[in-house]
């Protein structure tokens, strides 16, 4: 500590290392080195060891969000204390290994003594470079230091992989690695993989207006991993579990492609701008998951991947289900501690923080939408984040587009607030015309009992069931809202208030609407909107409003008439 040697039995205890205010010096810059070794972990914490039982070859990653960088190596483990890191490792000729940034050096061992006065420069204590001299083969990589990064993003992977190549102008240098048993399932999909990335990498530099932040990117199946995937910086691991086999539906190809959109867009939204705390889980995942929708709805190329939206509807059962529960909590929940982190990563931070986004950017305005992120980002790459720097950012942008709308109030309602809300139509026909039409707004059970403000776009049949639709309908934060811009429609068959799932509410059917959906589900050219209708009955069904029987009558409906 500061230069002088300390008997580790004088500060470390309970996994942790006692810094005492005799070796902290007040306006300089302090220096603790720590000597330490470490076993590997086999519960997908840390640095995870794995043994493959058909060719015994042995696979080494790191999992380190999201307080688990510090059970492989001492460090102020938050992700507000963002530093650069730099890799060394001896490992077995034949194996790949992969950091954050490509190896600045790779020599072998046996080769000459020169590797070891470049660790002597990075200060290897000299005793462990007596013992690297003695060992038989192997090579020493040092890798290039990493710009500045929260610990919970640093990576090791390292194991006798098998790797694909992508190298195109314009592009980062990418790579696929995976287990040489399990290739042959990764080789037929490799190269689509690095075209829905590099599609994905075009999106979001237009979307965020900040090019590709890293050196390069390495995606890697990982095995026995406890996540569906992990945005280290440059090194994105995937759990094994979803490798394509063979066969593979259009479906589980879309819902793959989702998960590599979603870890790319954190190298911008979490690994870039990080969070400040915890508490701030909502900036990194809620945003990651809605833009690799919107990213596979809106960019060219990727077509192929269709019914985004309705992949995202179903994604949100999750967060309607759990918002619903006594241990609900708001979307910018309060961490005291970095270990009560590990339970927000749920349903309400996920898909109930993504659902409130896409009504962010349909409230908002896309134009407005993007300027606020691409302002957020230019002004806070590199550095950790509050929501309060979100909302300045969304506030900046808005005012400059001659907006006066204060945004804070909306981002408090949602983001403080737990609970959802249920949204019913209310109208009065005259002349078989609306007379008055209005949008009853009450809370559903458990969380806060709130009314919150929404926008919308309301769907009218008629009876050959053509739509019309009515857009920017405002939703007020009270019991009832008056929607003029309906009076005088003509007499629906049938309402939907949430055409286009922009909301996140239950939405309710009047008792005309709920026969005419029964009989005629059918008849609804559009999946998605097929799908929330479904959707409202079964809540219905759910509350008691409605019974099992009617619903299970309308599903066999629609498949005799489908």
């Amino acid at each position: 500590m500061n230069g002088k040697i300390i008997d580790p039995k004088e500060v470390f205890s309970h996994h942790k290392i006692r810094i005492p205010i005799d070796f902290q010096i007040p306006g300089v810059l302090n220096t603790y080195e720590v000597a330490f070794k470490n076993d590997y972990s086999r519960n997908g914490q840390g640095l995870h060891s794995f043994e493959d039982s058909k060719d015994h070859e042995h696979y080494l990653y790191t999992q380190f969000a999201s307080f688990f960088a510090n059970k492989a190596f001492p460090c102020f483990d938050q992700p507000n204390l963002k530093a650069a890191l730099r890799l060394i490792t001896i490992a077995p000729s034949h194996w790949s290994v992969i950091g954050n940034e490509y190896e600045e050096a790779d020599v072998e061992l046996d080769k000459a003594l020169d590797p070891f006065r470049v660790l002597e420069k990075h200060n290897v204590p000299q005793e462990e470079i007596a013992g690297l001299s003695r060992v038989d083969g192997g090579r020493l990589k040092i890798f290039r230091e990493t710009p500045k990064l929260s610990t919970y993003l640093y990576a090791m992977i390292a194991g006798p992989y098998t790797v694909f190549e992508e190298h195109e102008p314009n592009f980062p240098p990418m790579r696929i690695f995976v287990r040489k048993t399990l290739q042959h399932h990764v080789k037929k999909y490799a190269f689509e993989f690095f075209r829905v990335t590099k599609k994905g990498i075009q999106y979001y530099q237009s979307v965020f207006g900040f090019p590709f932040p890293f050196n390069k990117y390495d995606q890697i199946y990982v095995p026995e991993s406890n996540w569906g995937g992990m945005e280290n910086v440059g090194a994105v691991t995937y759990t094994e579990n979803v490798i394509i086999k063979e066969g593979a539906t259009q479906q589980q190809l879309t819902s793959y492609a989702n998960i590599m959109l979603h870890e790319l867009a954190h190298q911008w939204f979490g690994d870039l701008v990080t969070m400040d705390w915890w508490d701030g889980l909502w900036l990194n995942e809620s945003f990651a998951t809605f833009i690799s929708y919107l990213c596979m709805a809106k960019q060219e190329g990727l077509e192929k991947y269709e019914g985004a939206w309705k992949k995202f509807n179903f994604s949100k059962d999750k967060a309607y289900t759990e918002d619903q529960l006594p241990t609900t909590h708001p979307i910018a929940a309060k961490i005291m501690d970095t270990e009560e982190a590990d339970n927000i990563f749920d349903g309400i931070t996920y898909e109930k923080g993504a659902s409130v986004l896409k009504q962010l950017y349909y409230f908002m305005g896309e134009e407005t939408f993007f300027d606020g992120l691409k302002e957020y980002i230019a002004l806070h790459q590199w550095g950790n984040t509050t929501l309060d720097d979100l909302i300045n950012s969304f506030q900046s942008a808005s005012t400059k587009r001659g907006r006066n709308t204060l945004w804070k109030p909306w981002f408090d309602l949602w983001l403080t607030t737990s609970g959802t809300n249920e949204l019913t139509p209310e109208f009065v026909l005259h002349d078989h015309k609306i007379a008055n039409f209005a949008i009853k707004q009450q809370s559903a059970p458990y969380g806060d009992q709130v009314p919150r403000y929404q926008k919308l776009v309301i769907g009218l049949y008629d009876s050959s069931f053509a739509l019309k639709l009515f857009e920017n309908i405002y939703v007020s934060n009270s019991e009832t809202t008056a929607v003029p811009e309906l009076v005088g429609a003509a007499e629906p068959e049938a309402v939907f208030l949430n055409f286009g799932d922009y909301a996140y509410a239950k939405i309710r059917l009047d008792k005309k609407s709920f026969e005419v959906f029964r009989k005629n589900l059918w008849k609804l050219e559009d999946s998605l909107t097929r799908l929330m209708v479904l959707r409202s009955v079964w809540d219905m069904v759910c509350d008691g409003l409605e019974s099992a029987a009617r619903f299970l009558e309308m599903l066999r409906e629609f498949v005799r008439f489908r």
